[in-house]
């Protein structure tokens, strides 16, 4: 009942090209709350096992929470971290529609929308840079096609994926 996630959500909507596996700034970072997001995904993915047994891996350790975590998708949930990381970009892209058109977190008509930079078409640009474990985001002048690019993994276009969505007043289908 607490809408805690819905408020601090825009710390990381606001932010997509930051990588998720990022250290914080500052004493109290907006952006490292709004990647509950980010957890909220994984709950409603895979249920409460998901963040138990991370924090069973990590067990106060000097491990990482991101490679915990693509370990035990792997190893206990039979998907990937690429996979879900695409997946989650596409409900990213419906946050803050009442009707989503496709799979999405529970409250995202609650959720502000996930930030992008407005383009005329055709569009390129040539000092694009995606970091690991983020995207870069694109609305059409108008908001009728929203593009991201999503970086699953380190390299120059290794694990580079390109989701698009078509908005249709309320409905953003991917």
């Amino acid at each position: 009942s607490l809408s805690d996630l819905e408020h601090f959500a825009d710390g990381w909507l606001d932010s997509p090209d930051k990588s998720i596996d990022s250290e914080p700034i500052g004493p109290v970072a907006s952006y490292s709350y709004g990647l509950g997001i980010f957890a909220q995904f994984l709950y409603e993915r895979f249920g409460d096992a998901i963040h138990l047994k991370t924090w069973e891996a990590l067990d106060g350790g000097d491990a990482k929470w991101l490679p915990t975590l693509v370990d035990l998708l792997a190893s206990d949930f039979a998907t990937t971290f690429p996979t879900e990381w695409v997946t989650f970009s596409e409900w990213a892209l419906r946050a803050g529609r009442d009707d989503s058109g496709g799979p999405t977190f529970g409250s995202a008509d609650e959720l502000p929308e996930l930030a992008r930079d407005e383009v005329d078409l055709p569009f390129s640009d040539d000092k694009l840079r995606v970091y690991p474990t983020s995207m870069q985001v694109w609305s059409t002048r108008g908001g009728v096609i929203d593009v991201a690019i999503v970086s699953t993994e380190a390299g120059d276009t290794d694990g580079l994926v390109l989701v698009t969505a078509l908005r249709e007043s309320d409905t953003v289908r991917t």
